[in-house]
């Protein structure tokens, strides 16, 4: 019994002086935890700067959205929808005068389809509608541009036969 207490106080004893040794090293236990939350905070930015390079070589950009976004967002969609509708409407009014009507009523779908997928994107929060959309509007424009270029040369080509029929009709009347 005398072995089992004189064994138990070495223990304590020995536990006692490893506890002060760890308890009056903190010196020692703060460099060491400013070490490693030091290495932490490297990691994290190597992390960091390890996804921004990823993501510029995807091309991809991860994106936060508040509310005041989506917000602006929903106007857009909503104000392109009406806006849609309208130019199908007015395409088919062209049509009845000119060819340009086709144009407008492919312009007026695109948006249409971007309008619908960025309002499928937001409420869903999905990525490929979001991707979607933008195709769409990118479709959309360039169906615009062409659009421009036709009107400006229909227009062109107006002015240039309606001036040269006023110009041959004054010469042979006089």
């Amino acid at each position: 019994m005398d072995f089992e207490n004189n064994f138990l106080d070495k223990e304590k004893k020995n536990e006692n002086i490893e506890n002060s040794h760890y308890f009056n090293n903190t010196a020692e236990l703060d460099k060491i935890r400013k070490e490693v939350t030091g290495n932490f905070k490297e990691n994290q930015n190597f992390k960091n700067s390890e996804n921004s390079q990823n993501s510029k070589k995807n091309g991809s950009i991860r994106l936060t959205l508040d509310e005041f976004t989506i917000k602006n967002i929903k106007t857009i969609v909503s104000i392109t929808k009406f806006l849609s509708v309208i130019g199908i409407f007015i395409g088919i009014l062209q049509l009845f005068t000119f060819l340009i009507g086709i144009f407008t009523i492919f312009i007026s779908l695109k948006f249409l389809n971007f309008s619908s997928a960025l309002d499928d994107a937001i409420k869903m929060e999905d990525e490929n509608k979001l991707k979607i959309s933008f195709k769409e509007l990118a479709k959309g424009l360039k169906f615009y541009i062409i659009s421009l270029i036709v009107i400006f040369i229909f227009i062109f080509l107006l002015v240039a036969i309606s001036a040269s029929l006023y110009h041959t009709s004054g010469y042979y009347y006089n």
